[in-house]
């Protein structure tokens, strides 16, 4: 249950982009943030999912808290990683081997940057669906895609894709003082 009130759920896929931190922070996150919002307590649930991403991208350009939790995560991840590097190399090679081999896999991760922005090395894709008693709200950031269906396997609702060269992704990467690159442009 997503508050006190048993009829109301929401569910969620997060897929990191560049690292799983992301994803992590959003997927901590987004039911308090979400509840939080004057449009989720008036009942406005479209406008409160718009919202919540929204300000939640935010929160991971902006917030120095948030980059510290970032950092966190950072730093669970690449213990997580050595130490899957490390079972996985050969058994007959030396400690300095390995450890030279940790030290190049590291060596230009973000996450090893003390005052980096983790959030501007990676990203998430969401697709969430929110049930309100009868109704079902679905919603995505990233090309990620929510889809519907009834018993009758017939679609009935799916979400639009954010693909980098979509005018209005590109136009909000753009504010957001990013850059589209030819590498990134996918044509669909």
């Amino acid at each position: 249950s997503l508050t006190d009130q048993p009829d109301m759920n929401l569910f969620g896929v997060f897929h990191g982009v560049g690292g799983a931190e992301v994803a992590m922070f959003v997927r901590d996150n987004i039911t308090s943030t979400l509840i939080e919002l004057e449009s989720f307590k008036e009942e406005q649930y479209e406008d409160a999912l718009k919202e919540c991403f929204m300000l939640l991208d935010n929160k991971l350009k902006e917030n120095e808290i948030v980059r510290k939790k970032l950092l966190n995560y950072g730093q669970q991840e690449i213990s997580k990683e050595n130490k899957y590097l490390q079972d996985q190399l050969p058994q007959d090679i030396t400690q300095n081997e390995k450890e030279q081999s940790s030290i190049l896999k590291t060596i230009f991760d973000p996450r090893n940057l003390t005052d980096a922005n983790i959030a501007m090395f990676s990203g998430t894709t969401v697709c969430i669906v929110l049930i309100v008693r009868n109704y079902i709200y679905i919603a995505n950031a990233g090309n990620s895609k929510c889809i519907l269906f009834n018993i009758d396997n017939k679609e009935i609702k799916e979400t639009k894709e954010h693909w980098p060269n979509n005018k209005d992704e590109k136009e909000r990467i753009e504010q957001a003082e990013g850059k589209v690159s030819e590498d990134n442009k996918i044509n669909n």
